[in-house]
């Protein structure tokens, strides 16, 4: 579990150099091709010893989307509907916090667990796609 954490320090923690050199759209994109990554990466490691590698590197892309989004929220979102932006924004995060493990159950019991990390993957580079193709060009990170 805080290996993952760990992962997320570092990432938020490098953002600010990342963000000086890429995109937001780039780094969202990125964070979210990262996940497949360690995905494949935890669905082959011979050992749980060698478990925490993948979860480090998804933990870091955890810190790079996470601040990223809630960047752009409060730079994009009109002053006076900040709160009530960055509030569904919270509702939603937990509603995927929620959501997600009960897919997952639903997934493991009816496929097997490999087909999580296939879930996982899938829905990762849809998004991926979704962001690079829907999404218009934000910008670095920094008010405007």
């Amino acid at each position: 579990m805080s290996t993952s954490s760990v992962g997320a320090i570092m990432g938020s923690f490098n953002l600010g150099t990342l963000a000086n050199r890429f995109s937001s759209k780039k780094l969202l994109v990125s964070a979210y091709l990262i996940y497949p990554a360690a995905l494949i990466l935890a669905y082959f490691m011979p050992t749980i010893y060698l478990f925490i590698i993948p979860v480090f590197i998804y933990g870091f892309a955890n810190g790079i989307l996470i601040p990223n989004i809630q960047t752009q929220i409060s730079i994009l979102a009109p002053a006076e509907y900040r709160g009530a932006f960055m509030s569904i924004n919270s509702s939603v995060l937990r509603l995927g916090q929620t959501i997600g493990p009960l897919i997952s159950g639903i997934v493991i019991t009816r496929l097997g667990e490999g087909w999580v990390f296939c879930t996982g993957i899938i829905f990762a580079l849809a998004t991926a796609l979704f962001v690079s193709q829907g999404v218009h060009e934000m910008g670095k990170l920094e008010v405007k």
